[in-house]
C-alpha cells in the first residue's frame, strides 16, 4: 500500500467517524485507537531562527532522549557538547 493510499484511507476513516461510533466501547476505529492509545514519543522543536534549530525527541517506552541539530537542508544528531546539554536541560525543565 502506498503512503498516498494510506493517507486517503485514514482520511476516509476520520470523516466516517460519528458521535455514535465514538460512544461505542467496542469500536475498532484506527482513529479512536490513535486518540486513546499510548503515545510513544514526546517531541520538542526549538528554532534559533527561520532556518535552524534543535529537535529533542524522547522515546517514552525506552526512556531515551535524542537531540538533532537541523537547518534547511540537513540534520545531525548531537550526542555531547554544550548545545546538546542545553537542549536536554531545557527539555527536561520545560516539557
Amino acid at each position: 500500500m502506498t503512503i498516498e493510499s494510506l493517507i486517503k484511507e485514514r482520511t476516509a476513516q476520520l470523516l466516517a467517524l460519528t458521535d455514535e461510533v465514538r460512544d461505542t466501547e467496542n469500536s475498532d476505529s484506527p482513529i479512536l485507537y490513535a486518540e486513546q492509545g499510548p503515545n510513544r514519543f514526546a517531541l520538542m522543536s526549538l528554532f534559533f531562527n527561520d532556518s535552524d534549530g534543535v529537535q529533542i525527541q524522547e522515546d517514552l517506552e525506552l526512556n531515551e532522549i535524542t537531540v538533532r541539530f537541523f537547518n534547511d537542508s540537513k540534520e545531525q544528531e548531537l550526542t555531547n557538547g554544550a548545545l546538546y546539554e542545553w537542549a536536554i536541560n531545557y527539555y527536561k525543565n520545560n516539557y
